[in-house]
């Protein structure tokens, strides 16, 4: 069978036939939990053999916390079944409280979404338990009828779109029951609470960080201490009912990213770099574009100036016409890409008749009577019902400025018409709809921390959401997933899957396990094996040739298909993953990578390794 060889220089294990087990960082160490025992009694390092009693004593007695300060980050290569079993273990996780923030499409006619909350724990029921699929004997209405599963899938839990700055959706892909664990309870200055690991991962204003990397939390039986002030972190955020760039501390915002210009935020939000750099300039951020000019530049042609005639001769009339057609239409830099819409050529319209119709009505508005002020031409049938009476003057009435806001905020226009020109002239478009209005836009805002305090050892949960931003709104809060595997949908699939050198039976003594068996023809198992998998991955490229999204034509290939994902875990998490997927009971597969992981953790951390195989009677490997 496949084994696992070691790399030494690179700390990579190769394992399988293509896969590998590669620790691309490591903090810590075994002195790390000696002093981190000792600092909670005011003492220090009492000499090698000292030491190496308190590591046992430590593991003896269950006080396990000082093996949290010793973290190793893995980079692991390994089929998908592999990766399945493997994410059982997390350690980034909240409490089965945490609320979720999923939106109702259906929402008021405006457009605008309703919030439905639902807790974790209940999430996770309904998604383990109310996911039977429906008999294909029963009724044909009954087939209509999509499986629980299917309906939790489709709904749309909060993210943060990282590159816009602003809240929207995606997808819950799998969701975890993580078990048990020493949990921690973090308090916002406007009162949201989340119940999770020290390893979970926010979104701080240095970037996302663990609870524990950003604080420095650290704890002393039920004594919870920081280091420095507490930071702030991204939360659910606030509405913005106007177009983003207008809002000046989501503009703001965007220069805090290297690559930030007037020309990306201009064509992420489909308009022109010059709209950015006026209302950059109406908020006051103008040293904040990339790549501007520095204080007390000099533009080369500063002062000089021009002419099309240089006084010595006459331009004639068809030198003229050639300059007018060099710079007329899209070849004039006033272009704005042909006829101005229809709706502009209205405003226009509306705004050079405006002082004719104020002075008609005596500069009196038709709602409240209040006579002067700041006054708007108002179309009485709106132009939204009846496009034909936009250009009518009879058509046009006199608002202030505060009844003008409050008719069209409110969606009063018709009952306006009516009161003013009465049932009949308003009946024709009675079941008119007004098209919808752009929904809101929600953005995410800094709140400092309070306080964290030890919440005790409690059931907790993790999410696997659907990229490319690993993030979901939980409590309000901005929060990371624990888990990141490479996307089928947004890279093209590798032919890279497992061949195992052998098929094992099925254990007659344990259901959950195999065995190897003489009696199998190997050779006939493994030729139908590598047909399967050559006929999944030629169906996989012939969707993509046929023009298949990436995200369905990968239906097609099986779980052998290696994957790669990064894993951050620390010492006393590791060793209890150890002792689930090295145990002979664990599926083969997983259990070479386990051995792989064992050797990274016994030449780290070769005391404690030491003291844990001596508790648990096995011998180092």
């Amino acid at each position: 069978m496949t084994g696992t060889t070691l790399n030494t220089g690179q700390d990579l294990y190769k394992t399988l036939d293509k896969g590998f087990v590669k620790l691309v960082e490591f903090m810590g160490g075994d002195q790390r939990a000696v002093d981190s025992a000792r600092v909670s009694f005011g003492s220090v390092s009492k000499g090698k053999e000292q030491d190496k009693k308190l590591i046992g004593y430590l593991l003896a007695n269950g006080h396990l916390s000082p093996f949290e300060h010793s973290v190793f980050q893995f980079h692991i290569k390994c089929p998908i079944f592999v990766a399945r079993q493997w994410m059982r273990h997390r350690i980034a996780c909240v409490t089965g409280d945490t609320r979720l923030c999923f939106d109702l499409p259906a929402g008021p006619r405006d457009g605008r979404c309703k919030a439905y909350p639902m807790t974790i724990s209940d999430f996770y029921r309904k998604w383990n338990e109310g996911a039977k699929p429906i008999p294909h004997s029963r009724k044909p209405s009954m087939l209509m009828k999509m499986p629980q599963r299917g309906r939790l899938e489709r709904m749309m839990l909060r993210n943060l779109d990282e590159s816009a700055w602003t809240i929207k959706h995606t997808t819950v892909l799998d969701i975890f029951h993580t078990g048990k664990k020493p949990v921690f309870e973090v308090t916002l200055e406007d009162g949201k609470r989340i119940r999770c690991t020290q390893e979970h991962r926010f979104l701080f204003e240095g970037g996302w960080k663990t609870l524990k990397e950003a604080t420095g939390l650290s704890t002393a039986g039920k004594r919870t201490t920081f280091t420095g002030d507490l930071p702030r972190l991204a939360v659910n955020g606030r509405v913005v009912d106007k177009p983003l760039y207008r809002d000046k501390e989501w503009l703001k915002e965007q220069y805090t990213r290297p690559e930030a210009s007037d020309s990306s935020i201009a064509e992420m939000l489909g308009v022109s770099g010059i709209v950015i750099r006026k209302w950059r300039r109406i908020h006051g951020l103008t040293g904040l574009k990339p790549g501007g000019f520095t204080k007390g530049f000099t533009p080369w042609n500063k002062g000089k100036t021009y002419s099309l005639w240089d006084g010595t001769r006459a331009l004639s009339a068809e030198h003229l016409e050639a300059i007018r057609s060099a710079r007329s239409g899209s070849n004039s830099n006033f272009w704005r890409g042909g006829v101005s819409a229809p709706r502009a050529g209205i405003a226009r319209w509306t705004t050079e008749n405006a002082p004719k119709i104020f002075a008609a009505s005596g500069y009196r508005c038709a709602a409240c009577g209040a006579v002067g002020g700041r006054l708007h031409a108002h179309h009485i049938i709106p132009v939204w019902a009846d496009a034909g009476k936009a250009l009518d003057l009879k058509n046009l009435t006199t608002l202030c400025a505060a009844c003008h806001r409050d008719i069209h905020r409110t969606g009063s226009e018709l009952e306006f018409a009516e009161k003013l020109a009465g049932k009949q002239a308003v009946a024709p478009y009675a079941k008119t709809l007004k098209p919808k209005a752009p929904a809101r836009n929600l953005v995410p805002h800094w709140v400092r921390i309070s306080a964290i305090k030890y919440a005790g050892v409690q059931d907790t949960y993790d999410l696997t959401v659907e990229g490319p931003f690993h993030n979901y709104v939980a409590n309000g809060i901005v929060t990371h997933n624990s888990y990141n595997e490479i996307s089928a949908r947004y890279t093209e699939v590798r032919d890279e899957f497992y061949y195992p050198e052998a098929f094992r039976v099925q254990d007659k003594s344990n259901r959950q396990g195999s065995v190897r068996s003489g009696a199998l023809e190997q050779e006939k198992m493994l030729a139908v094996y590598d047909k399967a998998i050559k006929a999944s991955y030629a169906a996989y490229g012939e969707l993509l040739a046929a023009g298949a999204a990436r995200e369905m034509a990968r239906m097609v290939l099986p779980v052998a298909q290696y994957t790669q994902f990064h894993w951050t875990i620390n010492a006393r998490s590791l060793l209890n993953f150890i002792s689930l997927r090295a145990d002979e009971h664990a599926q083969y597969e997983i259990r070479r990578y386990a051995d792989a992981i064992t050797e990274i953790f016994r030449a780290k951390m070769p005391w404690t390794w030491e003291a844990w195989s001596k508790l648990n009677e096995k011998k180092p490997r």
